[in-house]
C-alpha cells in the first residue's frame, strides 16, 4: 500500500481490528457490499505476527462507504473487539483528524448559472438525503457563479452522487468547512508572489523564453501550437485559474473542460494563448507550480487546433 493516490477517491478503508482476524473473514464480511479490489493486513516485520491493521480497498468509492456506514463498530465472528473503520488517505492528503467526516459529505459542482437551489436538490435527493443545497453568488450581486455545493447526511449518499450524477455537474469532493476562513488570503498571497516572480522584483515584463527556439517556439515541446491543457486544484474560483494563467501575455481562453475526471479529484482547464512563445513559457513556468501550497498544477502541451473548432479569443474566465 505505497500509492501516492487513491482512485476513485475514498474508496480505501483502514481499520483497526482484532489481531486475530483473517483476511478470509475480512473478506467474508466486506464483500456484501462490493468489489474487493485487495486487502493488506500489516504485520510485524520480525515477527510476522498481526497488528490489527488493515487496508482494504474497493472498487468504487460507494462501495467503500456502505461498508463503512454498515460495519464500523460492529463484533465479527472472530473478533475480540469492535471494528473501528475510517477512510485511508493518500500521502497527498497527509494526516487528518479523525472527526473532519464533513470531508465525505459535501460536493462542489458546476452548474448553469440559471439553476436553483431546489432544482440542484431535486436531481441530487436521488441519491440519498440532502442536508443542503448552496449556490457559490457574487458578494455584490448576488448572481450565481456556476457553482455550487451539496452537502449529504451521509458519505454514502456523496459517494453515490459522484459517481451517477450527471457529467455536466463534474462532481469533486469539496474540502472542509474549516480551512475556508484562510481561502482567499492564501490564494492571493500565492497569486502575488506568482507576480513577482515574473516581473523579477522590479515591476517588469515576463521574462524572455527559455532555449533557443525559432520564432514560432519550435524549440520547445508543443511544436509551435498555442494550446495547452492543465489539472488545477478543484477548489480553486474561475477568478483565480485565469488570474494566474493572465500573468503570462496573450492568454486568449480560459475555461474548464467538462468531464468527470479522476485525476485526484483535480479540475482540468483548456488554454489558448495568442502565440505559441507565450504558450511556451506557460507551459514551462507553471507545469509543477503549487497554486495554492501544496497543490502541484500539471500543464501539458496540446497539438495544434484551428480557432474556428474553439470557442474563440473572447472566451475569457474571470
Amino acid at each position: 500500500m505505497t500509492d501516492s493516490t487513491v482512485e476513485p477517491p475514498y474508496s480505501r478503508l483502514f481499520i483497526l481490528c482484532s489481531k486475530t482476524i483473517s483476511e478470509e473473514d475480512l473478506k467474508d464480511a466486506f464483500s456484501k457490499y462490493g468489489s474487493i479490489e485487495d486487502i493488506w493486513i500489516v504485520k510485524d516485520k520480525t515477527t510476522n505476527e498481526n497488528k490489527g491493521v488493515v487496508y482494504i480497498k474497493f472498487n468504487k468509492t460507494s462501495e467503500a462507504a456502505l461498508a463503512m456506514e454498515e460495519l464500523n463498530g460492529k463484533m465479527m465472528p472472530s473478533s475480540q473487539k469492535p471494528l473501528k473503520i475510517m477512510v485511508a488517505h493518500s500521502r497527498e492528503q497527509g494526516s487528518r483528524r479523525d472527526d473532519d467526516s464533513e470531508r465525505l459529505l459535501r460536493l462542489f459542482i458546476v452548474v448553469p448559472r440559471n439553476a436553483t437551489e431546489d432544482e440542484i436538490r431535486d436531481h441530487f435527493k436521488q441519491f440519498g438525503d440532502v442536508d443542503y443545497v448552496s449556490i457559490v453568488r457574487n458578494r455584490e450581486t448576488g448572481e450565481s457563479k456556476g457553482f455550487a455545493y451539496v452537502k449529504y447526511t451521509k458519505p454514502v449518499g456523496a459517494a453515490r452522487a459522484f459517481e451517477e450524477c450527471s457529467r455536466t455537474y463534474k462532481a469533486v469532493y469539496a474540502r472542509p468547512k474549516e480551512q475556508k476562513p484562510t481561502h482567499q488570503s492564501q490564494y492571493e498571497a500565492v497569486g502575488s508572489g506568482v507576480e513577482r516572480f515574473y516581473s523579477g522584483g522590479a515591476g517588469g515584463g515576463p521574462q524572455p523564453l527559455l532555449g533557443g527556439g525559432d520564432k514560432w517556439g519550435g524549440g520547445g515541446e508543443g511544436g509551435g501550437s498555442t494550446r495547452l491543457t492543465a489539472l488545477v486544484s478543484p477548489n480553486l474560483r474561475e477568478q483565480h485559474i485565469f488570474r494566474l494563467f493572465d500573468l503570462i501575455p496573450g492568454l486568449q481562453l480560459c475555461r474548464p473542460i467538462h468531464e468527470r475526471s479522476y485525476n485526484g479529484g483535480m479540475q482540468k482547464i483548456l488554454l489558448q494563448y495568442s502565440s505559441p512563445q507565450f504558450a511556451q513559457h506557460a507551459f514551462e513556468k507553471l507545469n509543477g507550480f503549487e497554486y495554492p501550497i501544496g497543490h502541484r498544477i500539471t500543464v501539458k502541451m496540446e497539438p495544434p487546433q484551428p480557432m474556428s473548432l474553439m470557442d474563440g479569443p473572447g472566451d475569457r474566465s474571470g
